[in-house]
Protein backbone atom coordinates (compact mmCIF):
# COMPACT_ATOMS: atom_id res chain seq x y z
CA UNK A 1 0.00 0.00 0.00
CA UNK A 2 1.95 3.26 -1.22
CA UNK A 3 0.97 6.76 0.46
CA UNK A 4 2.05 10.16 -1.40
CA UNK A 5 1.58 13.08 0.04
CA UNK A 6 3.78 15.44 -2.08
CA UNK A 7 1.17 18.14 -2.06
CA UNK A 8 0.54 18.12 1.66
CA UNK A 9 3.97 18.39 2.35
CA UNK A 10 5.08 21.13 -0.27
CA UNK A 11 2.17 22.99 1.06
CA UNK A 12 2.79 22.76 4.45
CA UNK A 13 6.58 23.81 4.07
CA UNK A 14 5.13 26.89 2.20
CA UNK A 15 2.76 27.69 5.39
CA UNK A 16 5.95 26.74 7.65
CA UNK A 17 8.42 29.48 5.58
CA UNK A 18 5.77 32.03 5.10
CA UNK A 19 4.83 31.76 9.43
CA UNK A 20 8.88 32.41 9.76
CA UNK A 21 9.19 34.93 7.21
CA UNK A 22 6.56 37.10 9.14
CA UNK A 23 7.97 36.36 12.83
CA UNK A 24 11.67 36.97 11.57
CA UNK A 25 11.06 40.42 9.88
CA UNK A 26 8.56 41.26 13.05
CA UNK A 27 9.42 44.88 14.53
CA UNK A 28 9.70 44.29 18.20
CA UNK A 29 7.46 46.16 20.31
CA UNK A 30 8.78 49.01 23.19
CA UNK A 31 7.80 46.04 25.57
CA UNK A 32 10.26 43.59 24.04
CA UNK A 33 13.00 46.23 23.42
CA UNK A 34 12.13 46.79 27.14
CA UNK A 35 12.43 43.35 28.29
CA UNK A 36 15.67 42.60 26.25
CA UNK A 37 17.28 45.42 28.04
CA UNK A 38 16.63 43.58 31.19
CA UNK A 39 17.99 40.60 30.20
CA UNK A 40 20.83 41.89 28.95
CA UNK A 41 21.45 43.53 32.24
CA UNK A 42 20.77 40.64 34.25
CA UNK A 43 23.42 38.61 31.48
CA UNK A 44 26.09 40.90 32.24
CA UNK A 45 25.45 41.01 36.47
CA UNK A 46 25.51 36.98 36.37
CA UNK A 47 28.62 36.99 34.17
CA UNK A 48 30.62 39.15 36.42
CA UNK A 49 29.42 36.90 39.22
CA UNK A 50 31.14 34.04 36.96
CA UNK A 51 27.55 32.06 36.92
CA UNK A 52 28.42 32.07 33.26
CA UNK A 53 25.95 29.28 32.10
CA UNK A 54 22.99 31.66 34.09
CA UNK A 55 24.49 34.64 31.59
CA UNK A 56 24.45 32.54 28.39
CA UNK A 57 20.65 31.98 29.46
CA UNK A 58 19.70 35.71 29.66
CA UNK A 59 21.47 36.94 26.74
CA UNK A 60 19.87 34.17 24.82
CA UNK A 61 16.59 34.72 25.88
CA UNK A 62 17.21 38.75 24.99
CA UNK A 63 18.98 37.52 21.31
CA UNK A 64 15.77 35.44 20.72
CA UNK A 65 13.43 38.48 21.14
CA UNK A 66 15.81 41.34 19.07
CA UNK A 67 17.97 39.08 16.35
CA UNK A 68 20.96 41.63 16.21
CA UNK A 69 24.12 41.33 15.87
CA UNK A 70 24.62 42.58 19.36
CA UNK A 71 23.06 40.46 21.62
CA UNK A 72 24.20 37.73 19.23
CA UNK A 73 27.52 38.54 20.06
CA UNK A 74 26.73 38.66 23.91
CA UNK A 75 25.75 35.23 23.04
CA UNK A 76 28.32 33.70 21.14
CA UNK A 77 31.04 35.24 23.68
CA UNK A 78 29.84 33.72 26.42
CA UNK A 79 29.61 30.26 24.79
CA UNK A 80 33.74 30.73 24.11
CA UNK A 81 33.90 31.38 27.94
CA UNK A 82 31.82 28.19 28.90
CA UNK A 83 34.46 26.01 26.31
CA UNK A 84 31.39 25.98 23.72
CA UNK A 85 33.68 26.16 20.71
CA UNK A 86 31.66 24.20 18.50
CA UNK A 87 28.51 26.82 19.29
CA UNK A 88 30.42 30.07 19.91
CA UNK A 89 31.67 29.58 15.86
CA UNK A 90 28.11 29.08 14.70
CA UNK A 91 27.02 31.52 16.75
CA UNK A 92 29.59 33.88 15.63
CA UNK A 93 29.02 32.49 11.61
CA UNK A 94 25.26 33.47 11.94
CA UNK A 95 25.59 37.32 13.32
CA UNK A 96 28.23 38.12 10.36
CA UNK A 97 25.62 36.53 7.79
CA UNK A 98 22.83 39.00 9.52
CA UNK A 99 21.65 41.13 6.51
CA UNK A 100 22.10 44.39 7.23
CA UNK A 101 19.62 47.29 7.11
CA UNK A 102 20.26 50.77 5.57
CA UNK A 103 19.50 52.52 8.87
CA UNK A 104 21.72 50.46 10.83
CA UNK A 105 23.50 51.98 14.16
CA UNK A 106 27.34 51.43 13.90
CA UNK A 107 27.47 49.05 17.01
CA UNK A 108 25.49 46.90 14.65
CA UNK A 109 28.13 47.23 12.60
CA UNK A 110 30.51 46.56 14.53
CA UNK A 111 29.36 43.72 15.99
CA UNK A 112 29.04 42.05 12.34
CA UNK A 113 32.67 42.79 12.25
CA UNK A 114 33.74 41.46 15.62
CA UNK A 115 31.48 37.64 14.53
CA UNK A 116 33.41 37.69 11.56
CA UNK A 117 36.32 37.48 13.05
CA UNK A 118 35.22 35.29 16.07
CA UNK A 119 34.29 32.76 13.52
CA UNK A 120 38.33 32.63 11.86
CA UNK A 121 40.00 32.55 15.13
CA UNK A 122 37.75 29.79 16.74
CA UNK A 123 38.15 27.73 13.58
CA UNK A 124 41.90 26.49 14.78
CA UNK A 125 41.10 26.12 17.85
CA UNK A 126 38.04 23.56 17.41
CA UNK A 127 39.40 20.04 18.42
CA UNK A 128 38.19 16.55 16.05
CA UNK A 129 37.71 13.41 16.63
CA UNK A 130 37.57 10.62 14.51
CA UNK A 131 35.81 7.52 14.93
CA UNK A 132 37.01 4.26 13.65
CA UNK A 133 34.75 1.15 13.45
CA UNK A 134 36.84 -2.75 13.20
CA UNK A 135 35.36 -5.57 12.87
CA UNK A 136 32.23 -4.62 10.68
CA UNK A 137 30.99 -3.94 7.18
CA UNK A 138 31.32 -0.05 7.33
CA UNK A 139 28.29 0.12 4.40
CA UNK A 140 26.15 -2.28 5.97
CA UNK A 141 26.43 -2.22 9.97
CA UNK A 142 23.84 -1.93 11.59
CA UNK A 143 25.87 -0.87 14.95
CA UNK A 144 24.52 2.57 16.62
CA UNK A 145 27.20 5.16 17.44
CA UNK A 146 26.34 8.03 20.04
CA UNK A 147 28.66 10.47 21.52
CA UNK A 148 28.14 11.51 24.42
CA UNK A 149 24.61 9.83 24.05
CA UNK A 150 23.66 12.02 21.11
CA UNK A 151 23.13 10.09 17.70
CA UNK A 152 26.38 10.14 14.95
CA UNK A 153 25.17 8.61 11.83
CA UNK A 154 27.70 6.10 10.78
CA UNK A 155 28.37 7.10 7.58
CA UNK A 156 29.36 10.49 8.98
CA UNK A 157 32.29 8.70 10.64
CA UNK A 158 34.44 8.74 7.42
CA UNK A 159 35.34 12.37 8.49
CA UNK A 160 36.90 13.65 11.87
CA UNK A 161 34.34 15.44 13.66
CA UNK A 162 34.18 18.46 15.50
CA UNK A 163 33.78 18.65 18.84
CA UNK A 164 33.70 21.28 22.32
CA UNK A 165 36.91 20.71 24.19
CA UNK A 166 35.84 18.39 27.11
CA UNK A 167 35.51 15.29 28.47
CA UNK A 168 33.10 12.86 25.46
CA UNK A 169 32.36 9.29 25.77
CA UNK A 170 31.87 7.05 22.23
CA UNK A 171 29.38 3.94 22.38
CA UNK A 172 28.59 1.63 19.64
CA UNK A 173 26.08 -1.00 20.59
CA UNK A 174 25.51 -3.74 18.27
CA UNK A 175 23.87 -6.93 18.72
CA UNK A 176 22.51 -6.12 22.23
CA UNK A 177 26.29 -5.51 23.32
CA UNK A 178 28.30 -2.48 23.57
CA UNK A 179 31.94 -1.15 23.28
CA UNK A 180 32.87 2.53 24.13
CA UNK A 181 35.77 4.27 25.35
CA UNK A 182 36.57 8.13 26.86
CA UNK A 183 38.77 10.45 25.32
CA UNK A 184 39.78 14.14 26.46
CA UNK A 185 39.31 16.73 24.38
CA UNK A 186 41.62 20.09 24.55
CA UNK A 187 41.95 23.02 22.10
CA UNK A 188 43.64 22.15 18.78
CA UNK A 189 43.40 18.57 19.60
CA UNK A 190 43.53 15.68 16.01
CA UNK A 191 42.63 12.61 18.09
CA UNK A 192 40.87 8.89 17.14
CA UNK A 193 39.08 6.28 18.91
CA UNK A 194 38.91 2.75 17.39
CA UNK A 195 36.00 0.26 18.76
CA UNK A 196 36.52 -2.76 17.95
CA UNK A 197 33.22 -4.87 17.05
CA UNK A 198 34.84 -8.02 16.33
CA UNK A 199 32.23 -10.93 16.73
CA UNK A 200 29.16 -8.75 17.41
CA UNK A 201 28.58 -8.50 13.60
CA UNK A 202 27.24 -12.31 14.36
CA UNK A 203 25.22 -11.73 17.18
CA UNK A 204 23.46 -9.41 15.33
CA UNK A 205 22.78 -11.30 12.66
CA UNK A 206 21.34 -14.48 14.89
CA UNK A 207 19.29 -11.67 16.39
CA UNK A 208 19.17 -9.77 20.01
CA UNK A 209 20.94 -11.86 23.06
CA UNK A 210 19.32 -15.12 23.77
CA UNK A 211 18.40 -15.67 20.23
CA UNK A 212 19.25 -18.18 17.80
CA UNK A 213 20.88 -17.84 14.11
CA UNK A 214 18.61 -17.47 11.52
CA UNK A 215 15.90 -15.71 14.29
CA UNK A 216 13.42 -18.77 14.54
CA UNK A 217 13.18 -20.14 18.40
CA UNK A 218 14.70 -22.96 20.30
CA UNK A 219 16.98 -24.96 18.59
CA UNK A 220 16.67 -22.72 15.03
CA UNK A 221 13.39 -24.56 13.96
CA UNK A 222 10.87 -22.26 12.15
CA UNK A 223 7.48 -23.19 13.04
CA UNK A 224 5.31 -24.64 10.24
CA UNK A 225 2.90 -22.58 8.13
CA UNK A 226 3.19 -19.22 7.58
CA UNK A 227 4.52 -16.21 10.12
CA UNK A 228 2.11 -14.65 11.69
CA UNK A 229 2.97 -10.93 12.60
CA UNK A 230 1.07 -7.59 13.46
CA UNK A 231 1.75 -4.74 10.83
CA UNK A 232 0.81 -1.30 11.25
CA UNK A 233 0.03 0.60 7.68
CA UNK A 234 2.68 3.19 6.96
CA UNK A 235 -0.78 5.86 6.14
CA UNK A 236 -1.07 5.47 10.12
CA UNK A 237 2.27 7.29 10.76
CA UNK A 238 2.17 9.35 7.52
CA UNK A 239 -1.42 10.65 8.16
CA UNK A 240 -1.44 11.40 11.90
CA UNK A 241 2.38 13.30 10.92
CA UNK A 242 0.89 15.36 8.69
CA UNK A 243 -2.06 16.25 10.74
CA UNK A 244 -0.24 17.21 13.38
CA UNK A 245 2.45 19.39 11.39
CA UNK A 246 -0.64 20.67 9.79
CA UNK A 247 -2.40 21.64 13.19
CA UNK A 248 1.02 22.99 14.97
CA UNK A 249 1.29 25.23 11.44
CA UNK A 250 -2.82 26.39 11.78
CA UNK A 251 -2.26 26.99 15.64
CA UNK A 252 0.69 29.00 15.32
CA UNK A 253 -0.33 31.31 12.22
CA UNK A 254 -3.89 31.92 14.02
CA UNK A 255 -1.67 32.95 17.10
CA UNK A 256 0.36 35.54 14.59
CA UNK A 257 -3.38 36.70 13.15
CA UNK A 258 -4.54 37.59 16.34
CA UNK A 259 -1.77 39.49 17.25
CA UNK A 260 -1.35 41.37 14.21
CA UNK A 261 -5.10 42.09 14.34
CA UNK A 262 -4.93 43.67 17.79
CA UNK A 263 -2.01 45.86 16.35
CA UNK A 264 -3.75 47.00 13.43
CA UNK A 265 -6.73 47.78 15.94
CA UNK A 266 -5.01 50.00 18.17
CA UNK A 267 -3.64 52.35 15.28
CA UNK A 268 -7.45 52.26 13.59
CA UNK A 269 -9.89 54.96 14.73
CA UNK A 270 -14.31 54.51 13.54
CA UNK A 271 -13.19 51.76 11.38
CA UNK A 272 -10.75 53.71 9.24
CA UNK A 273 -6.97 52.58 9.38
CA UNK A 274 -4.13 54.78 8.32
CA UNK A 275 -1.25 53.69 5.81
CA UNK A 276 0.94 52.67 8.44
CA UNK A 277 -1.94 49.92 9.56
CA UNK A 278 -2.04 48.54 6.40
CA UNK A 279 1.18 46.27 6.82
CA UNK A 280 -0.34 44.64 9.82
CA UNK A 281 -3.72 44.45 8.15
CA UNK A 282 -1.92 42.52 5.19
CA UNK A 283 0.03 40.25 7.86
CA UNK A 284 -3.39 39.44 9.86
CA UNK A 285 -4.77 38.14 6.45
CA UNK A 286 -1.87 36.46 5.09
CA UNK A 287 -1.82 34.05 8.37
CA UNK A 288 -5.48 33.79 8.59
CA UNK A 289 -5.33 31.86 5.59
CA UNK A 290 -1.97 30.33 5.94
CA UNK A 291 -4.15 28.94 9.52
CA UNK A 292 -6.92 27.92 7.53
CA UNK A 293 -4.97 25.74 5.42
CA UNK A 294 -2.95 24.52 8.57
CA UNK A 295 -6.24 23.26 10.31
CA UNK A 296 -7.52 21.77 6.64
CA UNK A 297 -4.29 19.66 6.29
CA UNK A 298 -4.72 18.81 9.91
CA UNK A 299 -8.09 17.52 9.18
CA UNK A 300 -7.17 15.31 6.08
CA UNK A 301 -3.62 13.73 8.44
CA UNK A 302 -5.90 12.71 10.61
CA UNK A 303 -8.45 10.96 8.48
CA UNK A 304 -5.44 9.39 6.29
CA UNK A 305 -4.34 8.09 9.78
CA UNK A 306 -7.59 6.68 10.66
CA UNK A 307 -8.07 4.97 7.58
CA UNK A 308 -4.68 3.23 7.90
CA UNK A 309 -5.65 1.89 11.63
CA UNK A 310 -8.60 0.75 9.82
CA UNK A 311 -7.24 -1.03 6.78
CA UNK A 312 -3.81 -1.99 8.10
CA UNK A 313 -4.59 -2.97 11.87
CA UNK A 314 -4.75 -6.64 11.23
CA UNK A 315 -2.10 -9.62 10.76
CA UNK A 316 0.14 -9.47 7.43
CA UNK A 317 -0.85 -11.72 5.31
CA UNK A 318 0.62 -13.02 1.59
CA UNK A 319 0.07 -9.93 -0.18
CA UNK A 320 -2.15 -10.47 -3.50
CA UNK A 321 -2.41 -8.15 -6.74
CA UNK A 322 -5.71 -6.56 -5.72
CA UNK A 323 -3.49 -5.74 -2.32
CA UNK A 324 -1.01 -4.26 -3.57
CA UNK A 325 -3.43 -2.09 -6.00
CA UNK A 326 -4.59 -0.54 -2.95
CA UNK A 327 -3.64 2.89 -2.26
CA UNK A 328 -5.04 6.19 -0.74
CA UNK A 329 -4.13 9.90 -1.83
CA UNK A 330 -4.64 13.42 -0.15
CA UNK A 331 -5.65 15.71 -2.76
CA UNK A 332 -6.08 19.50 -2.76
CA UNK A 333 -7.80 22.44 -5.23
CA UNK A 334 -8.92 25.26 -5.00
CA UNK A 335 -11.32 25.96 -1.91
CA UNK A 336 -11.68 22.05 -1.52
CA UNK A 337 -9.59 18.91 -0.25
CA UNK A 338 -10.39 15.32 0.17
CA UNK A 339 -8.89 11.78 -0.17
CA UNK A 340 -9.03 9.46 -3.37
CA UNK A 341 -8.31 6.03 -2.69
CA UNK A 342 -8.36 2.32 -4.30
CA UNK A 343 -8.82 -0.88 -2.47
Amino acid sequence: MAFRSTSAAALIAVALALSTAHTAHATPSAGDRETARSLVEEGKQKRDKNDLQGALEAFRAADAIMHVPTTGMLVARTQVQLGLLVDARDTAVRVARLVPAPDDPPPFTQARKEAEQLADELAPRIPTLKVTLQGVQADGTRARVTIDEAPVAVAALVAPRKMNPGHHVVVAKLGGQDRQQEVDLAERDAKEVTLDLTGLEAVAEGGEEGGQPGGAGAGGVEPPGEKERTKTSPLVYAGFGVGAVGLVVGSVAGILTLSKKDTASQKCQDFKCPPAAYDDLDAANGMATISTVGFVVAGIGATVGVIGLIVGGGKAAPKSPAASAASVTPWIGPGSAGLRGAF
